[in-house]
């Protein structure tokens, strides 16, 4: 290797007597309090045995633009939990009382 040329390929062990916390700026136990809050997302098979129903149809909803709102990630197809249950509030169907 030339002299003056830094590889920057080259691993530095850390050393041994090194605390991991160290390298951050929060302590561990902080970062694990700072973590994004869980939001349940569910794929077009998951939505599909949720709702007791076969994947195509959930398919057929989302191209006849029917079905709850959708998430697009890449390829990947996916609904927000709260989502659907908006869409499920939206569509729900109070049978007519007998007066």
């Amino acid at each position: 290797m030339t002299e003056g040329v830094i590889d920057s390929h080259k691993r530095v062990p850390l050393p041994l007597d090194t605390n991991p916390t160290s390298y951050y700026s929060a302590p561990v136990d902080d970062l694990q309090e700072q973590k994004m809050p869980s939001i349940e997302i569910l794929n077009t098979d998951e939505l599909a045995e949720m709702l007791n129903v076969v994947p195509r149809t959930i398919i057929r909803w989302r191209v006849a633009r029917t079905g709850p709102p959708w998430v697009k990630a890449g390829r990947r197809v996916l609904y927000r939990r709260k989502d659907v249950d908006a869409w499920m509030e939206k569509n729900l169907v109070n049978p007519v009382g007998e007066a």
